[in-house]
């Protein structure tokens, strides 16, 4: 790597000189190729003009990949990283070409001035819109035409299938080093994997009353409860209390946590009562302090839920009736507990967008003001205390989440 001047401060100017000199033609004559030359270790403008040289009169591209120094943009990135670097593959992160950045550049072992392939990854908030996709198409289009060979792995298919996406992952590689094209055009994107709850929520039509969303097993429909209770000539707020607790008991076994008042709903369909009035509303709320004071069931705040519920469930309410479906009818554990899911399955999602997808999750098609307000005060809740991070304009699971 060592060219006399050239690699001194101002190389760059005498290297201008001579290939500025040509009136009609220029004709170079090597045995380097840009990609013999490694400007890694060498800040100087001349080696990088020399290389930036070679390369046009090669291949007709003017723009050389540079290193910028920054690290992974996610913790997403970051396991890729890692897993390339336990297989023995030298790696650099963020590297700049033509104003864009490869997520994570591949070196060739043998010549380290080449970049074997650059490796894509894409989270959850790329689907957050189209014209983000439509971009995408764009400069990937644009960095094939600078010569790039591209490999993209989704964080949904990683987090679920990672040794096959590695083998997929090294199978690009090898096959770059042997300089063997992929099947498919650098600017056809690869569709996502299939039956993903992000691409779910991109394919949605606004207008839709339902959003079917059913992920990995963590997500359910909800179920709500249905009693059969005969009161046999009796007013329902009269009932013993020993019986209203039995009967929410069942409720919360099977929809907690649930708001005390739909489970107090949900008593009154079973016997047949089509108002909960302020009467029974009383008989219900004296219930509910008496059932969680006889541990039969826990009540936080408006909320009830099972003395075994370990783990909040995240539903989907798409399918209920309109007057069931309201945010403020959904227990704050399971709203924190959708937004730490489209946040960890995504290895961190935009800011703005974590309440609405959030919201999504939960079943609600329509992301009202009220609703984006709930969601933001637990979102700023779990950064509170600190369940969540914020980077920049990203939202990322802490590593060691305090408290509840």
């Amino acid at each position: 790597m060592g060219f006399g001047p050239v690699n001194r401060n101002g190389g760059e100017r005498r290297l201008n000189v001579l290939f500025s000199r040509a009136r009609r033609r220029c004709e170079v004559f090597t045995t380097l190729s840009a990609d013999d030359i490694d400007v890694g270790s060498n800040p100087s403008g001349g080696l990088r003009a020399l290389k930036s040289f070679l390369q046009y009169a090669e291949r007709g591209q003017l723009d050389v990949p540079s290193v910028t120094g920054r690290g992974p943009d996610s913790p997403f990135e970051e396991h890729v990283v890692e897993t390339l670097q336990r297989l023995g593959y030298a790696v650099e992160t963020q590297v700049g070409c033509a104003g864009f950045f490869i997520d994570i550049a591949v070196l060739d072992e043998a010549r380290p001035g080449r970049y074997v392939i650059g490796i894509e990854c894409d989270g959850a908030a790329y689907h957050s819109a189209r014209s983000a996709r439509d971009r995408d198409r764009l400069r990937q289009a644009v960095l094939a035409d600078l010569g790039w060979q591209l490999h993209r792995i989704w964080s949904t298919a990683w987090f679920r299938e990672r040794d096959r996406e590695i083998e997929r992952m090294v199978a690009a590689i090898e096959a770059a080093k042997q300089g063997k094209t992929p099947s498919q055009p650098n600017f056809d994107l690869p569709e996502p994997p299939d039956n993903t709850f992000v691409e779910e929520l991109a394919d949605a039509d606004p207008e839709a009353e339902t959003l079917p969303i059913e992920v990995e097993g963590r997500v359910k429909k909800y179920q709500t409860c249905s009693l059969q209770i005969d009161l046999r000539g009796t007013e329902l707020h009269v009932v013993p209390m020993a019986t209203l607790i039995d009967w929410l008991f069942r409720v919360v076994e099977a929809e907690g946590p649930v708001h005390w008042l739909e489970a107090a709903r949900r008593i009154a369909a079973g016997a047949g009562v089509q108002r909960v009035g302020g009467r029974i509303q009383d008989s219900i709320e004296r219930a509910c302090k008496a059932g969680s004071q006889s541990k039969r069931f826990v009540a936080d705040g408006e909320f009830l839920k099972s003395l075994n519920q370990h783990q909040c469930p995240i539903r989907d309410r798409s399918d209920l009736p309109g007057q069931m479906k309201r945010l403020s009818l959904v227990a704050p554990d399971e709203i924190d507990a959708a937004i730490e899911f489209v946040t960890g399955e995504s290895y961190g999602i935009a800011f703005d967008d974590a309440c609405a997808a959030a919201c999504r999750l939960l079943g609600f098609a329509r992301v009202t003001d009220e609703m984006q307000t709930i969601a933001e005060r637990r979102r700023d809740s779990l950064l509170a205390r600190r369940r969540l991070e914020q980077r920049g304009e990203m939202l990322f699971l802490c590593e060691a989440p305090v408290g509840r």
